[in-house]
């Protein structure tokens, strides 16, 4: 697994080895996860203070990638930070085959690639194999009014963005004023 700080230039990255599951807490502790400062909604002029990225959807996103690696590709899990989001890859396909379906559906997954190492993780508490990790991690992203997560599936390899802050204020005022809004038209809105 490599963990690599970019901020326009390559500032630092660490390899680290197997067992993974032992590495997350390193991984974990290389990531700045700053303050970030924003006003909810205008009955208030103090700003509210968050953490970039919730704890949570960190651990989630490190630990979906281990469970879920196509080891027999030889690859590389990835996790890079730059200045605003977080990218999470690993070799394989998405075995649900939509996070539509893992979104709305809120279903646990009837088939796991590498069971044993699912079950493992499950045991240690490093994931929670009732499916429903990928949705809390909408639900923190929707909860600070930031981009919901990003996944792109393509070339037999899944890439999880997680953006730390604000990106479009018309987006966060709409989660602000409907918060009963489901994921569903949050991640899908109607143009």
């Amino acid at each position: 697994m490599t963990a690599l700080s970019n901020y326009g230039n390559e500032k630092d990255y660490e390899i680290f080895g197997l067992p993974l599951i032992l590495a997350v807490d390193k991984v974990y502790s290389k990531i700045r996860n700053l303050k970030y400062r924003y006003i909810k909604d205008a009955s208030t002029l103090f700003p509210e203070e968050v953490n970039q990225y919730e704890p949570y959807t960190i651990r989630e996103a490190i630990n979906n990638c281990i469970a879920h690696q196509d080891y027999t590709k030889n690859g590389r899990i990835n996790v890079v930070e730059l200045d605003d989001h977080l990218i999470f890859t690993n070799l394989g396909c998405f075995i649900p085959a939509s996070v539509e379906k893992v979104v709305i559906e809120d279903a646990p997954e009837e088939h796991y690639r590498n069971r044993f190492l699912a079950n493992a993780m499950f045991n240690l508490k490093m994931v929670d194999t009732a499916g429903g990790g990928i949705r809390r991690m909408f639900n923190y992203q929707r909860m600070k009014f930031f981009p919901l997560p990003e996944y792109d599936l393509s070339n037999e390899r899944v890439k999880v963005t997680i953006v730390g802050k604000v990106l479009d204020i018309k987006y966060a005022a709409v989660l602000a004023r409907n918060k009963d809004l489901t994921l569903e038209v949050c991640r899908y809105p109607k143009n």
